[in-house]
């Protein structure tokens, strides 16, 4: 259900044929615009000094944000994903990785300075991040200053808006000030 594979330059991640994670071949840089829409969080939060990620999927958020030089630890339910994300996409071996669950691994760690939602099952996102429980997790997992970015894909094309019109929702209902970004 794990395909890597590399054309024009670029390396891409695919889960059950859905395209997960694009990097440059030669650099490892994302070739991903909403990774790098992500990677804005950090550029608000200039004191920042670490972050954490839930869902590694190709590690090219990962890689960016320590790029930048943050410390940056994830979370990934699937060890598989991992591993690709280790052998083909350059994360390194002393990235601190938890396997299984973000929404677990959120109360045993942090606080983190920047907080990442960027998790998906092929292209539908786990339903169980996106809840109020899960965002009040995220919130105590930061500290004070701290930034939480969410990556969702779904419509915003005006036919069905209900799915991030209620995420965005329910982040307002803990969070005190809520942006939304539309990527391609």
């Amino acid at each position: 259900r794990l395909t890597v594979a590399e054309f024009n330059g670029k390396r891409i991640l695919f889960m059950d044929g859905a395209s997960q994670s694009t990097v440059m071949a030669d650099t490892g840089e994302s070739a991903s615009p909403y990774i790098h829409g992500l990677e804005w969080a950090a550029a608000a939060r200039p004191k920042a000094k670490s972050a954490f990620v839930i869902g590694l999927g190709g590690g090219g958020l990962v890689r960016g944000l320590q790029l930048s030089g943050l410390t940056v630890e994830a979370a990934e339910l699937d060890p598989a994903v991992a591993a690709v994300a280790r052998d083909y996409f350059g994360i390194d071996t002393k990235t601190r990785v938890t396997l299984g669950d973000g929404r677990a691994a959120l109360g045993r760690g942090g606080p983190w300075d920047l907080l990442y939602l960027d998790a998906f099952g092929a292209e539908s996102p786990p339903a169980h991040l996106f809840t109020r429980e899960a965002f009040l997790s995220a919130r105590a997992a930061l500290r004070p200053g701290g930034a939480f970015a969410v990556n969702l894909v779904t419509a915003v094309d005006g036919r069905d808006d209900r799915a991030w019109l209620s995420v965005r929702r329910t982040l307002g209902e803990v969070f005190p000030h809520v942006r939304t970004f539309v990527g391609s």
